[in-house]
């Protein structure tokens, strides 16, 4: 969805979560088993009915693959646990500090009556007597609220000094109130602090401050995600030449299984050209024109009597020269491809290959489906090996020096093992001594586990120019 789209849908999110809360309260129906008052929102409750339902409607994914760590552990002086984080899932850094409060915990108020201070003035006033070191007894603002503003203060330092990470948002609230300070670190940490900074809500200016609501906290806002894929026309909508730093060429792979399941399923590898660009703040677009898609297959060559990747490899190419050329036409801009050993990595949490970055990311919620960054190169493939004459294509040679893969030659496309080229293709790897090394490094084992790696683009990547020398290829 655009933007207009997404503004649209939380305002009628918004709409309907004020009707239900209010409904629930008034009713009496959150806890018809409580000794104490049924209508009395306790910290879980409020967390259940009403910030989990807020947090969804601003665009943020709770659960085991979202991108909201709920109850996350913090590490200072003593272990604590923040209500929510939201977080970026591409570089895995912080945007929002979440703190949930109990529904009818009461909005700051200054410790003397006679202090007539705005809310927004009292609060700078209570921060800054914290970074001030003055006692809680004597803070502008009652115990529970010094309490409050010092524990959000803690979250934030901690996040900056330990984990380096500047978090562009934090958020202190009960439901009925909500106050949003949107740049805590120079409010919290380096003690710059203006009302400017404290944005106020409360249950009656929630729908009619619903855009800056959006504005302030909707996940699109903060993480300032970017769709999969992008067409070469909404570039534009999420990223411009001069947020850009770096351009790699790249495909999308996409791993399917075909043919009746009576003769056995045979497997198909689909290759969408990608253009991917690098946003300053680490952000990747990819970008593909119109889904094109080629299969990776041999055809017969023009100029031998062998089949090879010719045709495949320049259509792929033909294809990504006009995306490219389409690309810098939208932003009206040149854009310079870079080569793989200067990309930084896709992040991931469950990546574990020494200390290899990530180059081929799975697509979330797609187990047969890959982005492969391929830097000035425009596939992960060559068409002929870098070895050019190699015997361990073939599983009887193999089998002949006592290094074969497995008990047979793989004779036809497999899906498990999973094999694309086949026993005596230049592209297919039967020895298993190779195979053994290569498993913790190759980028590409869960596409194709015998491609031959003096075939493979990444192959300077996998191996040291040591450790190719010692590989028994072409020996």
């Amino acid at each position: 969805m655009n933007e207009a789209q997404l503004r649209n849908q939380f305002r009628g999110d918004l709409s309907k979560l004020m009707e239900d809360i209010v409904r629930f309260i008034e009713c009496g129906i959150i806890n018809p088993y409580s000794k104490d008052s049924a209508n009395t929102l306790h910290e879980h409750d409020t967390r259940i009915l009403f910030f989990d339902r807020l947090l969804t409607s601003l665009g943020w994914r709770l659960g085991a693959y979202g991108n909201v760590q709920e109850e996350a552990r913090i590490k200072a002086d003593t272990t604590r646990f923040m209500d929510y984080v939201g977080i970026n899932q591409e570089t895995k850094t912080p945007l929002m500090i979440f703190e949930a409060k109990a529904w009818d915990v009461p909005f700051v108020s200054a410790r003397n009556p006679e202090d007539r201070a705005k809310d927004e003035d009292l609060i700078v006033m209570a921060i800054r007597h914290i970074l001030n070191d003055k006692p809680e007894n004597e803070s502008p603002v009652s115990k529970q609220w010094h309490g409050f503003l010092k524990q959000v203060m803690d979250y934030v330092r901690t996040m900056k000094t330990i984990n380096e990470h500047d978090t562009p948002c934090a958020v202190l609230s009960s439901g009925q109130w909500t106050i949003v300070f949107t740049n805590p670190v120079l409010t919290f940490s380096d003690g710059r602090v203006s009302p400017d900074d404290i944005r106020i809500f409360n249950l009656q200016s929630y729908m009619s401050n619903a855009d800056t609501l959006f504005n302030l906290l909707h996940c699109s806002v903060l993480a300032k995600d970017i769709p999969f894929p992008l067409r070469p026309a909404q570039i534009k909508d999420y990223i411009d030449g001069n947020s850009i730093s770096t351009t790699y060429y790249g495909v999308h792979v996409h791993y399917e299984e075909t043919g009746s399941r009576f003769f056995g399923p045979k497997p198909q590898v689909l290759i969408y050209p990608v253009l991917v660009l690098q946003r300053n703040d680490g952000v990747f677009a990819a970008v593909i024109n119109k889904a094109e898609n080629f299969t990776l297959e041999y055809t017969n060559s023009a100029h031998a009597k062998t089949e090879d990747l010719t045709l495949h490899l320049n259509s792929v190419t033909t294809c990504l020269q006009e995306l490219h050329r389409i690309c810098e036409q939208e932003l009206d801009c040149k854009l310079t491809i870079s080569p793989v050993k200067v990309f930084p990595g896709f992040a991931s949490e469950s990546y574990k290959m020494g200390n290899q970055t990530l180059i081929a990311k799975r697509i979330k919620g797609y187990h047969d489906e890959w982005l492969l960054v391929t830097g000035i190169e425009k596939h992960y493939l060559r068409n002929m090996p870098l070895i050019e004459h190699c015997r361990f294509h073939s599983w009887a040679d193999c089998l002949a020096e006592g290094c074969e893969n497995g008990t047979s030659a793989i004779n036809i496309r497999s899906t498990n093992p999973r094999i694309i080229f086949i026993d005596k293709q230049m592209h297919h790897c039967a020895n298993q001594v190779v195979y053994d090394r290569k498993r913790k490094r190759c980028h590409i084992l869960q596409i194709d586990e015998r491609i031959c790696c003096q075939t493979c683009n990444y192959s300077s990547l996998c191996w040291s120019q040591e450790e190719q020398e010692k590989l028994p290829c072409g020996k």
